[in-house]
């Protein structure tokens, strides 16, 4: 047999083997929809055609209503899962790009950055992508191998976000899509991102939560991953301020498609953060949650973050000057001895005093803060900045605002000092100038040390965040 015989052999028996490896394949994936149709029928799920479209559409309920989810039948392996998930009651989370696996307890939802990264995208793709900062959260994870698990999620090198809550059997993960996300990415982005150029899937990752025992029901699903979400995006922005890897859930995307459908809407070095992260699943104020996440989204005007965020401090002012004259009180009635009526009329005499000198904006931010914001916290937030320590060290680079000596005991009312006095000159300059107090004007060459200031209301923004906040568990 000479050479060309010996390629012409080769190239037929080559063929024969992918006919026969294509058939094996059409016949696999004929059982697997034979299969995922029994199982449909049996959780009482309707399959339909999805018109001219190579797809056939699954009715999922969401809690209220049965949901279209196109799926095509060309993947194996996505066939095979979607049959898995379909068996664990496989459903729909309200109006989120988000479904839960009942039975095992799984929860998965595309999440979208409250500040991306990439300052380039348009706004209608920024509203479903989130890209996880390998320099601050390396993958560590092993290598993927394909050990046919129905749960295996794709492992990549863009970094993973791990926490976990150990009392409460919860542990959740921001990564790649995985294998069932990929079957219903028809419902989870929009067809105008899905049709574009800009359908890039390293800007693209999902919140993925566990539980052991499984959920009851859709809504103690839906309410575990609205407090999971509102806790963790809360704590990785406060750990990562440079870089925000804060997140918000992303809105399901209409089905027939919509071309035109949209949802409402200086150099650093980055550190690792260690995890797995603590879900703590706190409750937060949501006035004052809501006045912090529009500051984080108002990063390019610097007055206007700084006035979100003395927004932060300003709701919980009530709550904290109350506090602090509630424990006077009890801390004078344990040492004094009242027991005649000039001694309680002076208690209520000093009680008066402290109330009405208590009703001063200045007053109350310092016993906001005294209560809220640790010195050892805040002095470390500051020497762990090179350049906001040079700033608060420097004398005067804000008409009016003295620098902070950082090692003094007082640091933290110092602190309130100067966010007072920077509130005053920027928020309320219109009533300053007419008292002919110093103002800081739209076009004042000062106002490009505000960044830094804002890095300090921020830092003090978060510990009452933190310090109001009350655990809640889950049920």
């Amino acid at each position: 047999m000479n050479q060309l015989e010996l390629l012409r052999h080769r190239s037929a028996a080559a063929i024969v083997a992918d006919r026969r490896a294509r058939n094996a394949t059409q016949i696999a994936q004929a059982g697997l929809v034979d299969k995922l149709r029994d199982r449909c029928a049996w959780k009482g799920l309707r399959v339909t055609s999805a018109g001219s479209l190579p797809h056939y559409c699954i009715h999922l309920h969401d809690g209220r209503e049965l949901v279209e989810v196109p799926v095509s039948w060309d993947d194996t392996r996505q066939l095979r899962r979607l049959v898995h998930a379909v068996s664990s009651e496989l459903s729909w989370l309200g109006q989120y790009a988000a479904f839960v696996e009942l039975t095992p307890g799984r929860i998965e939802a595309g999440i979208k950055a409250v500040c991306p990264q990439d300052s380039f995208l348009p706004r209608w793709v920024a509203d479903y992508s989130y890209r996880v900062n390998t320099k601050i959260f390396p993958d560590r994870r092993a290598a993927h191998t394909e050990d046919g698990s129905p749960d295996d999620y794709p492992r990549c090198v863009e970094g993973v976000i791990n926490a976990c809550s150990d009392d409460r059997g919860i542990v959740v993960e921001i990564s790649r899509p995985s294998t069932l996300a990929s079957v219903m990415a028809a419902r989870l982005l929009p067809p105008s991102l899905r049709m574009s150029s800009w359908d890039d899937p390293e800007r693209q990752c999902t919140i993925k939560i566990e539980k052991v025992g499984g959920f009851q029901d859709t809504d103690e699903a839906l309410d575990l991953l609205e407090r999971v979400a509102r806790s963790l995006s809360y704590e990785l922005d406060r750990l990562t301020p440079d870089s925000s890897q804060g997140f918000e859930l992303c809105a399901r995307a209409p089905w027939p498609p919509d071309r035109h459908w949209h949802p409402d809407r200086p150099r650093v070095r980055l550190q690792h953060v260690a995890t797995p992260l603590l879900v703590t699943l706190n409750t937060y104020c949501e006035d004052s949650l809501g006045f912090y996440w529009r500051g984080r989204r108002s990063r390019s005007d610097a007055v206007n973050e700084y006035k979100e965020y003395y927004l932060v401090l300003e709701r919980n002012f009530a709550r904290y000057m109350d506090t602090e004259t509630i424990e006077f009180a009890r801390q004078q009635i344990l040492d004094a001895h009242l027991n005649s009526n000039d001694a309680i009329a002076v208690l209520l005499a000093t009680l008066s005093d402290r109330w009405r000198s208590g009703k001063s904006q200045l007053a109350r931010l310092r016993a906001t803060l005294e209560h809220c914001l640790s010195p050892q916290a805040l002095i470390a937030f500051i020497e762990g900045d090179e350049e906001l320590k040079r700033h608060v060290s420097r004398v005067k680079t804000i008409p009016g605002i003295q620098r902070l000596a950082v090692r003094r005991h007082d640091l933290v009312e110092q602190l309130a000092n100067r966010i007072h006095q920077i509130r005053n000159q920027t928020l309320h300059a219109d009533e300053s100038n007419k008292a002919g107090g110093r103002v800081l004007r739209p076009n004042a060459k000062e106002l490009v040390y505000l960044p830094l200031e804002v890095k300090l209301i921020r830092f003090a923004a978060q510990a009452v965040l933190t310090a109001s906040a009350t655990p809640t568990s889950t049920r």
